[in-house]
């Protein structure tokens, strides 16, 4: 079935959705109606025990006390707030438009698939990806989740945002449980626009998901598509040879279908990029997966084995990250708790190229105290068939190939404490990259030691509140000198004070400082000194009551013009509003 035909089907399905769930919701429920009208109106109780379909139940109302509370879990993530994050590699966002330290692609796995490499690096796609999923990362691998709205009445989240150099962002979302009594929906759109670069930055996206229980099993439909266009400086740097805008369409269409023997999913998805080569690159290809979980008292564990059926195909030049040809992917994960030992470890191998491993294992020996140790690795399989697969025609934009990479592996221990307003974190880590650039003689052979220290402080004293945020990553080079691709020092500290002014009203100030080391880094075949950098932002927020809430921010006070390597966008007054409201 072609994909036009899909989109048709899934636009009236997502329309009779739409349909069906104004035409069921609910009455506006707000504090009074719920917990202090509600017994006494009979109007109101009928109109709960319908929605609900409870009618023969009793009613316990302390159940909803904390509806409007709930809501806040479902809120998405805004990319704009300034707690320093450990584990990503994400370090600076302006309205939605997020900006990466490396260049470097990681695994991901979204909708229950794997994800195959792109042009530009895992950063960007995240940024099409934003306020659709909750992304965590550990080593090697990013997980894309959702989490699937479960409330009685319908949510509806609006946030919309404008400032200086046509910097915008609109976002809406439809969260709808009980669909014809049984069905789960997540519908979700996003839009981003911004002026930076010399050149304009677009996107406009959206993401769906249909859930469908059996007696024993669920059907979960997914539908992404993503329309954006951005300046070249976006691509990662084996890409970056016009300095022109370059455009990228992709849509998929997924079906997962789950139950206790064996999990079966297909996707089928197609893109195309232009304006990154003489040749406009396309690709087209159908996915074909088949899950298994298991576990016992003390495991849990899970396979997943996956199929590529190419139609079109173009290859991929960023050789540290997962080549665009796969034709099989190989994601084995296996977890393990027993009295006050965890261990974790997955692996996931994909033919041809590339080998990817994490494995961690710690120890609680106290109720707050923790300590780890870790292995990441990252290893280019059949180096030396590696570019004899593909011969590109000299329009190609394949001519001049990128370093690609040989193995990285990242080797540690880490501390952690962790209490009710305190969390802190220490890990230190031997880290040796090899690296070469094809069909030359530069070539990347390093060890460096990586010291990274994290801390969150959470404190309130009668109606004030204050957050603190630290992250701080240090390299030392064996041999003493600069490191290629990471500078020597990466600080990020915020600090968030709050004032509860009755009645979930809160006003709310921040204020967050990141600093970037100067560093060397290899670009066109060159090597390029990036000088250090500092960014200053601050907010002014007020929240009126758990669904209203408007933000000012003041971002790059020091009007700093480049970030490690790219250009910032400048000194700039946004404003952005969320709005969440029940129906």
């Amino acid at each position: 079935m072609k994909l036009k035909t899909y989109i048709i089907l899934i636009s009236l399905l997502f329309s009779l959705t739409f349909l069906f769930a104004q035409a069921d919701s609910l009455a506006t429920l707000n504090d009074s109606m719920l917990f202090q009208q509600a017994k006494a109106d009979s109007l109101a109780i009928q109109a709960l025990l319908d929605s609900l379909d409870i009618a023969q139940d009793t009613i316990d109302y302390s159940d909803y006390l904390n509806l409007f509370e709930r809501v806040e879990e479902y809120k998405s993530s805004s990319r704009d707030t300034f707690q320093a994050d450990p584990g990503k590699t994400l370090f600076w966002s302006v309205q939605g438009h997020l900006f990466g330290l490396s260049s470097e692609n990681y695994f991901i796995r979204k909708d229950h698939f794997s994800e195959l490499g792109s042009p530009y690096p895992t950063y960007l796609k995240l940024q099409n990806y934003n306020r659709f999923y909750t992304d965590s990362w550990q080593g090697n691998f990013y997980t894309l989740a959702k989490e699937y709205y479960d409330l009685p009445v319908t949510a509806i989240e609006v946030v919309a945002s404008t400032g200086d150099y046509d910097l915008g962002t609109g976002y809406v979302a439809l969260k709808k449980n009980k669909f014809l009594d049984k069905y789960n929906l997540d519908f979700r759109m996003n839009f981003v626009k911004g002026d930076f670069y010399y050149g304009s930055e677009l996107a406009s996206n959206t993401s769906a998901n249909l859930i469908i229980p059996f007696t024993k099993s669920n059907l979960d439909i997914a539908f992404n598509s993503i329309a954006y266009e951005g300046p070249y400086h976006r691509l990662s740097p084996a890409f970056r040879i016009n300095s022109t805008i370059f455009e990228n369409n992709s849509h998929s269409i997924s079906a997962f279908y789950s139950n206790n023997l064996l999990n079966l999913g297909v996707k089928y998805a197609s893109e195309n990029y232009t304006g990154i080569a003489p040749k406009t690159l396309e690709r087209e290809y159908l996915q074909i997966l088949f899950n298994k979980e298991f576990s016992s008292e003390h495991w849990l564990g899970q396979i997943n084995l996956e199929y590529f059926v190419h139609k079109e195909d173009f290859y991929s030049q960023e050789m540290n990250s997962l080549s665009s040809d796969i034709d099989h992917l190989l994601d084995i994960s296996l977890a393990s708790d027993y009295d006050h030992f965890n261990l974790s470890n997955r692996a996931v191998i994909t033919l041809p190229y590339q080998l990817l491993t994490n494995t961690e294992i710690s120890y609680n020996f106290s109720e707050n105290w923790n300590i780890g140790a870790f292995t990441y690795l990252k290893e280019t399989l059949k180096k030396e068939n590696l570019f004899n697969d593909y011969s590109p025609s000299e329009e190609s934009a394949l001519v001049d190939y990128p370093f690609y990479l040989n193995e990285k592996l990242d080797t540690g221990l880490s501390l952690n404490f962790s209490s009710l307003n305190l969390n802190l974190g220490l890990s230190v880590s031997n880290t040796n990259i090899e690296n070469e650039l094809y069909q030359s003689s530069i070539k990347n052979d390093y060890q460096a030691v990586k010291t990274q220290f994290s801390g969150n402080i959470s404190h309130s004293y009668d109606k004030y509140g204050i957050h603190l945020s630290s992250l701080m990553k240090f390299y030392q080079d064996y041999e003493n000198y600069d490191i290629h691709y990471l500078p020597k020092a990466v600080l990020t500290n915020s600090f968030e004070l709050s004032r509860d002014v009755n009645h979930n009203n809160y006003i709310k100030a921040g204020i967050a400082h990141h600093f970037f080391d100067a560093y060397l880094a290899v670009e066109d075949k060159n090597e390029v000194l990036y000088p250090q950098a500092s960014l200053l932002d601050i907010y002014l927020g007020f929240q009126i009551t758990k669904q209203f809430e408007i933000r000012g921010y003041w971002k790059n006070i020091l009007d700093n013009q480049t970030i490690t390597g790219h250009r910032a966008i400048p000194q700039s007054i946004t404003v952005l509003i969320s709005w969440n409201f029940l129906n």
